[in-house]
């Protein structure tokens, strides 16, 4: 599980790099690849897949708006994935 975790962290933070790239370029197909991979991550698995299905619309305003609640939400969820891999180092 660990690793799994481990694995989470260092994967979705360079995704919603990719994420805003996509967003910026309006590659929709890309946005909906990117926020389809980030439905499995915690917290932000539903709003992920809002996204996705707004990136399927080209709805730039809507999937910019999720985007940036996505932002606020990634310190808390990665903050919370490292808190429980301290626990369960010990």
């Amino acid at each position: 599980m660990r690793e799994i975790a481990n694995l989470a962290m260092e994967t979705t933070g360079p995704r919603m790099r990719e994420l805003k790239v996509a967003i910026e370029a309006e590659d929709w197909p890309q946005v909906r690849s990117l926020s389809h991979r980030l439905r499995g991550a915690w917290s932000i698995s539903a709003l992920a897949a809002k996204m996705e299905d707004q990136a399927a619309n080209q709805a730039l305003g809507e999937v910019v708006e999720m985007y940036l609640q996505l932002l606020q939400i990634w310190p808390q969820t990665q903050t919370a994935i490292q808190d429980w891999l301290s626990e369960i180092s010990v």
